[in-house]
């Protein structure tokens, strides 16, 4: 191995021993990008079977490359009820994205075009899901977390914490984004 390759495993050796200790056990396979995230294309995702009973979790693996930079990158994941196309679609281009224009936790998203055809969520919430260190610096993983129109107009007049802890969390929606759910406002 060169040293450049041996660089990128022990990244993404840290990167994936990191994610594994917020969301436990990685399945084996790694969806790939065709085009890596280093050369301006999207990142890899890890699938998670095991971090919650009634959800998939995937998870970008890419957004938290070159983090020198910065004072804290993250890597996206999302929750869905089953396997579904656009959970790893959707992370894997978002940490291309965030690569250049930094998310946040508490930011939102348009994202109705990239969800499934008649699907009730337009946009995403985006939240702290926990953290990790690679090569010393903070990294951290960012839920996001489906909403409806209407919710997230709610999050503009009333604040996040109102809709999560009254009204997701009751309804056992939290932390999976669901496509074609009622509005819980």
């Amino acid at each position: 191995m060169t040293d450049d390759q041996d660089d990128w495993q022990q990244i993404w050796d840290e990167r994936k021993a990191g994610l594994e200790s917020i969301l436990g056990q990685a399945e084996d396979g790694v969806l790939t990008s065709a085009v890596p995230i280093y050369l301006g294309g999207n990142a890899d995702v890890l699938t998670f079977t095991h971090h919650l009973n009634d959800a998939i979790v995937y998870c970008s693996a890419g957004a938290t490359e070159g983090i020198a930079d910065d004072p804290k990158r993250y890597e996206f994941v999302i929750a869905c009820e089953k396997e579904a196309k656009f959970g790893p679609n959707l992370v894997s281009g978002l940490a291309r994205y965030a690569l250049e224009t930094p998310i946040d936790p508490g930011d939102t998203m348009d994202i109705g075009s990239a969800m499934p055809k008649g699907s009730s969520i337009t946009s995403l919430l985006f939240l702290d899901y926990g953290s990790f260190e690679i090569q010393g610096v903070d990294s951290g993983v960012l839920l996001c977390l489906g909403i409806t129109n209407v919710e997230c107009d709610f999050i503009r007049q009333q604040g996040h914490a109102e809709l999560l802890e009254g009204l997701l969390k009751d309804a056992d929606i939290f932390p999976k984004t669901l496509p074609f759910r009622k509005s819980v406002v």
